[in-house]
């Protein structure tokens, strides 16, 4: 497939950025570029793990399997990762360059949000599962927090 992106959208409450934290490990759905076959079960990459490439292992990727159904093995590489920031608009997170594989869907799971209140101080908030959406209320702000209407596509 070559180069994909996976894009990002969902409308932020006094939460100015979310970013997907750097060992935090990518839960995607593949599909086989050669006979399109897609993986029953998400697969997980990371940023900062490397696997060699058969046969030899010169090279290597951030995801590397055999497909189930034609046994080419395939590979998948993270070329860059950004926070999202475009509350309302689609924005890409994640570019990726495939080689036999590509992703077919991405499953948001664990984010690191920031924001900054009304005098200037910045907040951290953690948020796990996503993919339906997440509101909190900070106390020692006074705020209410949520990332909602939450949208991803491969593009």
């Amino acid at each position: 497939m070559g180069k994909c992106e996976i894009q990002f959208k969902a409308d932020l409450e006094n939460v100015s950025s979310l970013s997907v934290p750097a060992d935090q490990d990518w839960t995607v759905f593949v599909k086989c570029s050669l006979c399109g076959e897609v993986h029953d079960k998400p697969v997980t990459m990371n940023e900062s793990e490397l696997l060699p490439l058969p046969p030899k292992g010169r090279t290597e990727a951030n995801f590397v399997m055999k497909c189930k159904l034609c046994g080419r093995t395939s590979s998948m590489s993270i070329k860059s990762v950004k926070p999202y920031s475009a509350s309302g608009e689609y924005q890409t997170v994640m570019t990726i360059d495939g080689r036999g594989f590509e992703v077919a869907r991405w499953i948001p799971d664990r984010f690191v949000g920031a924001g900054v209140n009304d005098s200037g101080a910045e907040y951290e908030v953690e948020i796990e599962d996503l993919e339906d959406g997440w509101c909190d209320f900070d106390d020692r702000f006074d705020l209410p927090l949520s990332v909602l209407d939450i949208e991803t596509r491969v593009i």
